[in-house]
């Protein structure tokens, strides 16, 4: 993958780390209905992935565009950040959230594949090198977990704030929209050129019924004419 990450990249990972952190209050809303106990080290967890959160919108600003965070994810990323909450408040939290309440241009994509490290359910831990991920490594997740984006089967919408976004950031993403566009438009073009190739080649077999017809009328007046009875036919 490119090391350069674009904004509808930023979008998709953003809506990933959403989802995961709606699966993750699920699975903490049931251990609570169940009385049982949530899963080791959890609150570490949470933290680990909310750096990850973090690392996708210090990216997001550094190319200029505000992000619009997941509703489930921003939640989570207000609770650990700026109130500073311990480990038992935010179960609390948690434990009455409503965790299918989404911004109305979040992911509602229902192909989707598997999801790695989901510790909340396996009782596991984050691996070692999950936290120090690259952003490009997390794209990289993200667009594997939306095989029908990936494909280009379905797409996501942009999870960016343009009410609060500066005139000349809107700018900056529209001329990057207009460059994908060129880049779209010069793609076409090429594969056109290719098909088009293709379909000359194909031609060239138009005619082989015909030249296997002559070919089986020749052989037919050979063996009904000799060569030595040529002349006599």
């Amino acid at each position: 993958m490119s090391t350069k990450i674009t904004p509808y990249q930023l979008s998709i990972a953003s809506q990933y780390i959403g989802i995961r952190f709606c699966r993750f209050s699920r699975a903490m809303q049931q251990s609570a209905r169940q009385s049982t106990q949530p899963p080791l080290n959890w609150f570490q967890q949470v933290r680990v992935e909310v750096h990850v959160l973090e690392q996708i919108l210090a990216i997001s600003n550094s190319i200029r565009t505000i992000m619009q965070v997941p509703h489930m994810a921003n939640r989570i990323l207000s609770f650990v950040t700026s109130q500073n909450i311990m480990a038992e408040a935010l179960f609390l939290e948690l434990r009455d959230i409503n965790v299918f309440k989404v911004w109305s241009a979040e992911a509602q994509i229902r192909n989707t594949g598997m999801m790695p490290n989901m510790w909340w359910e396996d009782g596991k831990c984050l691996p070692d090198q999950y936290v120090s991920q690259s952003i490009a490594e997390i794209v990289s997740e993200a667009e594997r977990f939306f095989p029908t984006v990936e494909d280009g089967t379905e797409a996501l919408p942009l999870l960016f704030n343009m009410q609060q976004m500066p005139t000349e950031s809107i700018q900056h993403m529209s001329n990057y929209c207009n460059q994908t566009l060129e880049e779209l438009k010069v793609e076409i073009e090429v594969n056109h050129g290719v098909m088009q190739f293709c379909q000359d080649r194909l031609g060239l077999f138009d005619g082989t019924p015909k030249v296997k017809e002559q070919l089986m009328e020749t052989w037919d007046q050979s063996v009904c004419c000799p060569a030595n009875e040529k002349d006599l036919c």
